[in-house]
């Protein structure tokens, strides 16, 4: 990245793509493989060139660092290591549309190389895609020290699918709690228009109540953040809250299908129309899982 040699250094008057005052204005140390001397562009940038490696290089910018954080800038074979040595916190991707005939892929495996991070929610400013990897309880703070690459560069970015980290807002959570107490509303209305026939088919009502009423709350939690989650495209988190959903629905009608003498044919419809409903859900999302497996190993 410091320069588009490759090989040893010719001479030593290639003094990088930033003119003669680079905005750095801190230590810069540059992997490379061939030795150079120390080069002070005199606006407190100071590159130093280090033929060690990504652990020399990352010891040295630590060191200057302090208490500050590291930042390292690519090529994408640079960044691949870093990744792979567990040295990077947090990962940023400015993505352009552009089409090129050639260049490095950055996530050879984007399901080994992000295992461990959080893809924040994207940043768009028209053409660029700005997409942050973190890891979770690490701090994001600027940085003040940089390792550079004079090895390799990427012209090509690969996309992990996204991993729900979107934050549920206050209004979020007002029209979740509004939706589970209409939810809730509703059951007790419905218990008390069928208590007499409860009774009939041998079922206690005040059991089915208290188990009604506490399966219901969970079951508008569960519709409200599972309609809010397709919306949002967090696919992960759309399979976690139907499967509560669904178990929150069916917990009441096994009751009665334990309890009773004998059930309305109406429920045993109910009961295995959403035990049915439970397979196919997961049955698709094996499918899926398993469909995004073999195109991400096909990208790698």
């Amino acid at each position: 990245m410091f320069g588009p040699i490759r090989g040893e250094w010719p001479d030593e008057n290639w003094k990088g793509w930033w003119g003669p005052s680079p905005g750095y204005r801190h230590p810069v140390y540059v992997l490379t493989h061939y030795p150079r001397q120390v080069l002070d562009m005199g606006n407190k940038t100071v590159f130093n060139f280090v033929t060690g490696g990504i652990r020399e290089a990352f010891e040295l910018a630590g060191n200057a660092a302090g208490d500050q954080d590291v930042r390292v800038g690519g090529g994408a074979y640079t960044i691949q290591q870093f990744m792979n040595a567990g040295l990077l916190d947090e990962l940023h991707v400015a993505r352009i549309p552009i089409k090129l005939n050639a260049g490095e892929k950055l996530f050879l495996n984007p399901v080994s190389q992000l295992a461990g991070y959080v893809e924040l929610p994207e940043v768009v400013s028209d053409p660029v895609v700005h997409i942050s990897y973190v890891r979770p309880l690490t701090s994001i703070r600027f940085s003040d020290i940089v390792v550079e690459s004079n090895l390799l560069y990427s012209d090509s970015v690969d996309r992990q699918p996204k991993n729900p980290a979107a934050p549920r807002t206050r209004k979020t959570i007002i029209v979740e709690r509004l939706w589970a107490s209409t939810i809730l509303l509703y059951t007790v209305v419905a218990t008390l228009v069928v208590w007499k026939a409860l009774s009939k088919y041998g079922v206690n009502p005040i059991v089915f109540f208290v188990i009604d009423a506490i399966t219901s709350w969970t079951y508008g939690i569960s519709t409200a953040r599972l309609t809010v989650c397709v919306v949002r495209r967090e696919w992960k988190a759309v399979r976690k809250w139907a499967w509560a959903a669904a178990v929150s629905f069916i917990t009441p009608q096994m009751y009665i299908l334990i309890a009773a003498h004998h059930a309305p044919r109406d429920v045993y419809l109910i009961v295995i129309g959403v035990i049915c409903f439970m397979i196919l859900l997961a049955l698709v999302s094996l499918i899926v899982q398993i469909r995004k497996t073999n195109k991400l190993s096909q990208r790698g």
